[in-house]
């Protein structure tokens, strides 16, 4: 088994503890938090691709411009549904967090249930991308994770909207 270095295995870790926190808000209702942990666990670990590919991250949280640079380095080639989860993410990290004012509402009064599942669906995008370009980066630092989540996955997944 190699080391991973420990400042891409604190990405990943946290990452996966954010992805794990998006999952547990679902069971108490709290989609826009569940969205906004979704949207933090796809950046970190779009960063810790980066990192283990030896690139500095870009200092931001639009995940088009995260994808760009794992394109760029030539550390994948990414899809359209990775795009596409990268436009999806980059809208929740503000629309998550803050009232929108233009609709006098905060997140929690406008997210549902499907919108979370959604940003997770995302993030799980992010999190199969980790596995697949640093697989003994994730079964070193992440033991069993992958296997866990995807159960937990499967589950949610198959449920329709309240």
């Amino acid at each position: 088994m190699s080391a991973v270095n420990p400042v891409t295995a604190s990405w990943l870790i946290q990452a996966y503890e954010d992805l794990r926190s998006a999952l547990a808000l679902l069971d108490v209702d709290a989609w826009s938090n569940s969205s906004m942990l979704a949207q933090q666990a796809a950046e970190k670990f779009a960063k810790a691709i980066l990192l283990h590919g030896g690139v500095v991250p870009p200092m931001t949280h639009n995940l088009l411009k995260l994808n760009d640079a794992i394109a760029s380095a030539g550390l994948a080639e990414l899809t359209d549904a990775h795009r596409q989860a990268a436009a999806d993410l980059t809208k929740v990290f503000s629309t998550s967090r803050y009232p929108q004012l233009e609709l006098e509402s905060a997140p929690c009064q406008i997210y549902t249930r499907m919108d979370a599942l959604n940003a997770l669906r995302c993030a799980a995008l992010f999190f199969d991308l980790a596995v697949a370009l640093m697989p003994g980066a994730v079964a070193t630092v992440l033991p069993g994770k992958r296997e866990g989540f995807a159960a937990a996955w499967i589950k949610l997944s198959s449920m329709t909207a309240p």
